[in-house]
């Protein structure tokens, strides 16, 4: 019998990209007041703007004026649909979780900054109007809606 010469070609059509963006682990866009702007002194008076904005967001003293839950819970689809992308396009090599993590994290900074543009409700008090010259709350110096960013980090392992 003669012999029979067999090649074996392993063609690598983005597998092996895949594995490797899945063992990078997953990762988790945090939005809100964080890092060095959470802490820093503000122009005025001792409270950071983490303070500043923890008493707006739970109503810790002036009304509840959730600028940060209200709007992630109100766009959860749009941000859920956009990461889903993501991972479709992480899988294509199009972009990596990282990047596109950062990507979506960007949108929702944009949308809570413009829901504090926008107002969020109550109203001032008219003794905050007069202090500060506008009915908008929320808007003062402009440091609190600044400090608002999104970060992208490694999930935590889940706990069970």
């Amino acid at each position: 019998m003669g012999r029979t010469k067999l090649k074996v070609v392993d063609r690598d059509r983005g597998w092996g990209r895949v594995k490797r963006e899945l063992r990078k682990g997953r990762v988790e866009v945090a939005v809100g007041i964080q890092g060095p702007a959470a802490v820093a002194p503000r122009s005025e008076g001792k409270l950071t703007n983490a303070e500043i904005g923890a008493i707006n967001e739970f109503g810790l003293g002036p009304p509840e004026r959730s600028f940060l839950r209200a709007t992630l819970d109100a766009e959860r689809r749009k941000y859920i649909q956009l990461l889903k992308g993501v991972g479709d396009a992480a899988v294509a090599g199009k972009t990596s979780l990282e990047q596109g993590a950062r990507l979506v994290g960007e949108i929702a900074v944009g949308d809570v900054k413009q829901t504090i543009a926008d107002g969020v409700p109550p109203p001032n008090a008219p003794s905050t109007i007069e202090r500060k010259g506008s009915s908008t709350p929320l808007i003062d110096t402009g440091q609190l809606r600044g400090s608002i960013t999104s970060k992208v980090r490694k999930r935590r392992a889940e706990r069970g």
